[in-house]
């Protein structure tokens, strides 16, 4: 199936202000689960400068500078993708360790999933509610996964937080309720407690039923040893297939969010807005 996504945003003062330098995460990954097939990038006004990286954690990131003062700010991104019909569940586990619970990663994926499995929140109603899904799956990764994905949905009602960072996971679980973030976030902190590294994914879905086409959404990546990064939604209760097209990922939700910048300006009053159009095109 492809797609074409165009998303704006729009930055507005009211008086002028200087732009620190921003970064931009609005270009879908290009891998075996989504082809990338063209991606525009329009900022008015027009920066100064601006160049493409990869980031810390691999994303395609726009840096954009400004000189002088301005009141507003406008970024549409448009972008053709093409989602693969794959399975996740086609591969297998490749090293003993990862089959059951806690994991224990081989020496050469220690290191680099170091970051990935460091706990934000250790509070013991997290670490409780782990330690019961482990022995409901009888201390099996793949099934720890399968009913993790499945309980949070079903115990915790999904709400809509435009603003604000995630809760953390223990807030979350005590409210039983939490936008996409903060369900990805609880969902990360279980897995986390296990052992499993966990990356936040910022993108957008396309699941009708969760009616969210014309927002940002979020979920999580664990790493399996022979899967790799096997996508998770917490807030629909499903591994991920061509329905998630990913934007950008990383171990906190911060440096996976579409654009980051400060601005400078005495006693400025901001507004922002934006808008995301997804419309399905039937190639494939």
């Amino acid at each position: 199936m492809q797609f074409s996504i165009t998303h704006a945003l729009r930055y507005r003062y009211d008086r002028p202000v200087f732009f620190e330098p921003m970064l931009i995460r609005l270009c879908p990954r290009h891998d075996h689960a989504q082809h990338l097939l063209a991606f525009d990038l329009q900022i008015t006004p027009t920066p100064t400068g601006s160049t493409q990286i990869l980031d810390a954690h691999d994303n395609r990131t726009r840096v954009i500078w400004f000189n002088g003062t301005h009141e507003q700010m406008q970024i549409q991104s448009t972008s053709q993708i093409r989602m693969l019909e794959t399975s996740p569940f086609d591969y297998l586990v490749t090293e003993r360790g990862a089959e059951q619970l806690p994991v224990e990663y081989g020496p050469a994926l220690v290191p680099p999933l170091m970051v990935f499995r460091q706990r934000a929140d250790h509070d013991r109603t997290v670490d409780r509610l782990a330690d019961e899904l482990r022995q409901e799956a009888a201390g099996q990764t793949l099934e720890y996964l399968r009913r993790l994905v499945r309980h949070i949905p079903d115990q915790c009602t999904q709400i809509h937080r435009e603003q604000g960072n995630p809760w953390p996971a223990s807030r979350t679980l005590a409210r039983r309720e939490g936008s996409c973030r903060d369900l990805t976030l609880l969902f990360m902190e279980l897995c986390r407690a296990v052992g499993l590294a966990a990356r936040f994914v910022s993108g957008y879905c396309t699941i009708e039923s969760l009616n969210q086409a014309n927002e940002l959404h979020a979920w999580a990546e664990v790493y399996v040893p022979g899967g790799g990064w096997r996508g998770y939604d917490p807030t629909v209760g499903v591994a991920t297939s061509g329905e998630h097209i990913a934007l950008a990922v990383a171990a906190d939700p911060g440096n996976a969010a579409p654009t980051f910048g400060n601005y400078r300006g005495t006693d400025a009053v901001s507004e922002f807005d934006y808008e995301i159009r997804i419309q399905p095109e039937g190639g494939r």
